[in-house]
Formats: structure tokens, C-alpha cells, sequence
């Protein structure tokens, strides 16, 4: 009774079903209540790097559904003249030596959370006002937020102060 007799793996288009079933290694004949959910969820995102979400529920009497999400090179950083490229929710992915098309330059300490947070409210607002040619955003200290768009316009917004609507300005 209880015993896994199915593992159902979708949602990603880069890592097979086989890929994600062999690294999760549930012993035949387990038991549902021995199977921690949790914590093959965090293997997987460490393990794939590609990966940015991992869900893992039980469909009761025997059957473990997997849901995952791919990451996408979104942003990237530079420093001593490599590239760090990193995902749509800032996970950081691989180096590499010149950055992927269409992705955003990060021009900020990404080990600054105060910083990084910075980045992710302007962003979320850039995106909110449908400024999807954004190329750099730049976050030097907290009077000093910046984003260029189409490597053509630089828009410097200073502090956060009114910052909803100096990028409602920018975009009209």
C-alpha cells in the first residue's frame, strides 16, 4: 500500500525525463511516506543548473509528479573580462566569454543583496511599463539607478524617489 509505482516528470524542455528520474534514484518498492519531496527538490536545483524551479508532490496511493522550470540566460555581469550569466530570477548559471543575445548587463555588486533587490524593484517596473528594449541597468549606491535602453538611451533615474513615475515619463 503506498508504494511509488509512477514518477511523471515534466515541464522542462533541456533535461530528459530519464535525466531527472536516474539522478533522483527512488528505490523500487519505497513507500510514499519515505519519499522527501523537499529535499529531492533542492538536489535537483543543485545538481541542474539549468533548472530554476523543482516541485515535487505526492498524488496519493502511488504516483510522484514532478514540475519543472527551465532556467533562461536573462542577465549577465562583467568582471576581470568574463561574463557571469544569470537567470530570470538572478540564479547565477555559468561564465562564459562574450554575453548571450538579448539579455540584460547587470552593471552592479551582485553580491550586494541591498543592490540586487534595488535592481529587481526596477526592473519589475520597467517590465510593468512595457519597456521591453532595456539592454543595462546600473545600480551604483542608492541615489544612483540608471537603464539604457536599446544600447541607444540612457535614462538616469537617480534615487527611488517617484521612481514608478519618472520611468512612466521615460516611456511615453
Amino acid at each position: 500500500l503506498f508504494i511509488v509505482k509512477t514518477v511523471n516528470v515534466n515541464g522542462s524542455e533541456i533535461f530528459t525525463a530519464k535525466e531527472i528520474t536516474d539522478f533522483m534514484n527512488i528505490p523500487a518498492e519505497e513507500s510514499m511516506f519515505k519519499v522527501d519531496t523537499d529535499k529531492l527538490a533542492e538536489d535537483l536545483l543543485e545538481e541542474f543548473t539549468y533548472l530554476e524551479e523543482a516541485k515535487i508532490t505526492k498524488r496519493f496511493p502511488d504516483i510522484i509528479e514532478v514540475t519543472l522550470t527551465d532556467s533562461v540566460e536573462s542577465y549577465y555581469t562583467v568582471s576581470d573580462n568574463q561574463y557571469k550569466i544569470y537567470s530570470q530570477n538572478f540564479r547565477y548559471l555559468r561564465n562564459g566569454i562574450e554575453p548571450p543575445l538579448e539579455t540584460v548587463w547587470l552593471d552592479l555588486d551582485m553580491e550586494n543583496s541591498d543592490k540586487l533587490q534595488r535592481a529587481k524593484n526596477l526592473i519589475d517596473l520597467l517590465e510593468k511599463n512595457n519597456m521591453e528594449k532595456i539592454t543595462k541597468v546600473s545600480v551604483h549606491d542608492e541615489n544612483s539607478l540608471s537603464a539604457e535602453y536599446d544600447n541607444r538611451i540612457t535614462m538616469e533615474f537617480g534615487t527611488e524617489l517617484d521612481i514608478e513615475y519618472k520611468i512612466k515619463m521615460c516611456s511615453k
